[in-house]
C-alpha cells in the first residue's frame, strides 16, 4: 500500500516520504488471517456522490452513492455487481482526476484490502477478511480489492518511474502481489525467524536479497568483501514469489540471502524502501525454500494445480453528474491493456491477467417495490401484484423481449390454502419501449 507521508507502497497501501519511496499495510491493520479485518477506506466526513463509469467490455458503469470522504470500496463492489456477474477474483478501483477529494484515506496513496484465503503455507492464515465476499456483493469469488487512487496521480506512461523506483504497473503488481505475498517466515534451526519481512511484516526486508522483487527488498550483489551493493529494484515477482503465488515449483527456487549485523546500514532500515546504488557492510545469512516450507508448511494448493489465470475487473468512479472524460477513459484503458501484459512478463510467462469485461453489459430489468393486495390469499382467491421496473443495466431495454430478474412476494396464505405449489417470486417477460439507464 502507498502510504502519503512516505510514498510508498504497503502490505495493504503505498505512502510518501520526502526523498524516499515505501510500500506499508495501514498502522494497525492485522497481518491478512487474524481476528480481525485488515485496512478498510473509510472515511468519516466530506461526503461525496459519484458514480462507477465504464467503456462497455473495459471498465464499469454507473450511478453509486457510496462515499464518504474515501472511496467506500464495499459499495463500490455491491454497485458494481448489480450489473456484472460474480467472475471476478480481484476488483480494482481508480477514480475520476477531477475528484476533489483524497480517495484513499490514511495518507496511502493505494491500497489492497484481503476478503479470503484458503491457500495453506504462504504465511496468511485462511478464512474471510473485511466481511468476506458477502460484504462486497460477491457470492463467493471475489479475493481482494485493489484502490488505486486517483488516474491524476500517474503519469500518461503506465511504464514510467515516478515514486521511487516503482511505474504505475509496478505499484499494481505490488498491490496484486498482496494477495499471497509477502508474509512468511523461515525455520533457522528449529526457531521460527521473520528476518526475510519488512514493514508492518508484509514486504520483504530492505536488506533481503529478493531479486529485486515487486514486493520490495532489492538486487543485492555480495562484493565478496563484507560489503553488498544493491543492483536492482521492483522488476519482477522472484522465484520465492512465484511459488508463494502458485505459479512456480518450490525445486525452482535458488538460495537467497540477508544481510545482518550491520556494521555500515548506509542510514537504510529493514523497512526502508528499495533503492538502486546502496552499498551496506554486514554478514550474510542464505536461506533456502525447504526452510521456508518447513515454517509455513507445503503449498496448497501446489503448482501446477494452483491457479494460474485470474479474473480483473477496472472500475473508474466519477463524480455525480458529470460524464468520464475522454482522457480518464484513454488513460485508464492503456492502463488495463498494459497491465495484462506486465503481469505475464513479471510472472515469468507463468502468470495471465484477463481484465475483460463481458458480462451483464445489456439491461438488466430488475422489478422493485413488489406488493400483493390483498396480503392474504384465501383458496380461490384473486391477489393483484404491483411493482415497478427499473433498468439497472448497462444499456437501454429497446423494443424487444428482455428478462425481468425475479422478485420476492411479501404473500402469506390462510390458514386452510392450498397455494403451496405458487413460486412466492415474480418471473415473468416484460416488452419495453427503448429507455435510457436510470443514470
Amino acid at each position: 500500500m502507498w502510504d502519503r507521508s512516505q510514498e510508498h507502497v504497503s502490505g495493504h497501501a503505498f505512502r510518501r516520504q520526502p526523498d524516499c519511496l515505501q510500500l506499508r499495510r495501514r498502522e494497525n491493520a492485522p497481518r491478512p488471517g487474524g481476528n480481525q479485518p485488515g485496512a478498510r477506506p473509510v472515511g468519516e466526513s466530506g461526503r461525496f456522490l459519484g458514480g462507477i463509469a465504464a467503456a462497455p467490455g473495459r471498465f464499469s458503469y454507473g450511478h453509486l452513492r457510496g462515499f464518504d470522504g474515501t472511496f467506500l470500496i464495499d459499495a463500490v463492489a455491491k454497485r458494481f455487481y448489480r450489473s456484472h456477474d460474480d467472475e471476478f477474483d480481484f476488483l480494482t478501483a481508480i477514480g475520476a482526476s477531477d475528484i476533489p477529494y483524497d480517495v484513499v484515506g490514511g495518507g496511502a496513496f493505494a491500497f489492497f484490502a484481503p476478503i479470503q484465503n484458503e491457500i495453506r503455507g504462504i504465511g496468511i492464515n485462511q478464512g474471510e477478511f473485511n466481511g468476506g465476499p458477502a460484504a462486497f456483493g460477491s457470492d463467493g469469488r471475489l479475493e481482494g480489492f485493489v484502490s488505486m487512487n486517483k488516474l491524476s496521480e500517474f503519469p500518461a506512461s503506465p511504464t514510467q518511474t515516478f515514486l521511487g523506483t516503482n511505474s504505475t504497473l509496478d505499484i499494481m503488481a505490488q498491490e496484486i502481489g498482496h494477495r499471497w505475498l509477502a508474509f512468511v517466515e523461515f525455520n533457522d534451526a528449529n526457531v521460527p525467524n521473520s528476518a526475510l519481512l519488512g514493514r508492518d511484516s508484509a514486504h520483504w526486508n530492505f536488506f533481503m536479497d529478493s531479486d529485486a522483487s515487486e514486493m520490495e527488498g532489492n538486487d543485492w550483489r555480495d562484493n565478496g568483501n563484507g560489503t553488498f551493493t544493491s543492483i536492482d529494484a521492483t522488476s519482477r515477482y522472484s522465484a520465492l514469489d512465484r511459488y508463494l503465488m502458485g505459479l512456480g515449483s518450490p525445486f525452482e527456487v535458488p538460495s537467497f540471502f540477508f544481510v545482518k549485523n550491520l556494521t555500515n546500514a548506509a542510514g537504510k532500515t529493514t523497512t526502508s524502501a528499495p533503492e538502486i546504488g546502496i552499498t551496506v557492510a554486514g554478514t550474510r545469512q542464505d536461506v533456502t525454500v525447504a526452510q521456508v516450507i518447513q515454517q509455513e508448511g507445503v503449498r496448497d494448493p501446489a503448482f501446477p494445480a494452483a491457479p494460474s489465470e485470474f479474473r480483473q475487473a477496472f472500475i473508474l468512479v466519477i463524480p455525480e453528474g458529470s460524464r468520464a472524460s475522454a482522457g480518464d477513459l484513454a488513460k485508464l484503458e492503456t492502463i488495463r491493456q498494459n497491465w495484462e501484459i506486465f503481469f505475464s512478463i513479471v510472472t515469468a510467462g507463468r502468470g495471465r491477467i484477463d481484465s475483460g469485461l463481458r458480462a451483464n453489459q445489456g439491461p438488466d430489468l430488475v422489478p422493485l417495490n413488489a406488493g400483493v393486495s390483498p396480503a392474504t390469499a384465501s383458496p380461490g382467491s384473486v391477489v393483484t401484484v404491483n411493482f415497478t421496473i427499473v433498468n439497472q443495466g448497462m444499456s437501454a431495454a429497446g423494443p424487444a423481449i428482455h428478462e425481468v430478474r425475479s422478485q420476492p412476494i411479501p404473500l402469506s396464505t390462510g390458514p386452510t390454502c392450498c397455494w403451496e405449489q405458487w413460486p412466492p417470486v415474480i418471473s415473468r417477460r416484460e416488452t419495453r419501449r427503448a429507455s435510457s439507464p436510470p443514470w
